[in-house]
């Protein structure tokens, strides 16, 4: 299901950027909000009530070259697009003690963000861990898709997503 994908998605990243931290948010696109879709690192109590409601402006900014190549928020970001999309978004981001963010953009459109808490060992997402991170969430996105159309052509209804905190031993 979507939600398992997210959250191999995530475990797999963690250890490879040494994150302490990661969430999966989901696209609502009725709604025109994020909601949690899977986490880890982070108490239920932190992430649980998290549901942003994104500007126009976000989303466009969200689908950009610039943003899928994964953004790091520390130190201040450079361009004038994402530092507009931080200040419009610095509530739920402060709250997640969002370092990095990587959106999950395919063909079929914004599927939501990956929010990336801080380095175990200090510092700051450089290129190298960015272009893994965008690499993965590029793989994650097509899987995604995958899903959708498989579920679509396949069932009469879209089982519920699993979400909620993601532990190790979920790896396979």
């Amino acid at each position: 299901d979507p939600g398992q994908a997210v959250g191999q998605f995530l475990l797999s990243c963690v250890a490879g950027v040494g994150a302490s931290s990661a969430a999966g948010l989901r696209w609502e696109a009725d709604r025109g909000r994020l909601r949690l879709w899977r986490h880890y690192g982070y108490q239920d109590a932190v992430v649980t009530d998290i549901r942003p409601v994104l500007d126009p402006e976000d989303l466009v900014y969200l689908e950009s070259a610039e943003a899928r190549s994964g953004v790091s928020l520390k130190p201040a970001p450079k361009s004038d697009r994402c530092r507009d999309f931080v200040r419009r978004n610095g509530d739920w981001l402060a709250r997640l003690d969002a370092q990095a963010i990587v959106p999950l953009v395919g063909r079929g459109g914004f599927y939501g963000l990956a929010v990336w808490g801080p380095r175990l060992l200090g510092g700051n997402y450089d290129d190298d861990e960015l272009d893994l991170l965008a690499t993965a969430a590029q793989m994650c996105t097509q899987a995604l898709e995958n899903l959708v159309f498989h579920q679509a052509g396949g069932a009469l209804e879209t089982p519920e997503p699993t979400e909620g905190a993601v532990e190790p031993q979920e790896a396979p």
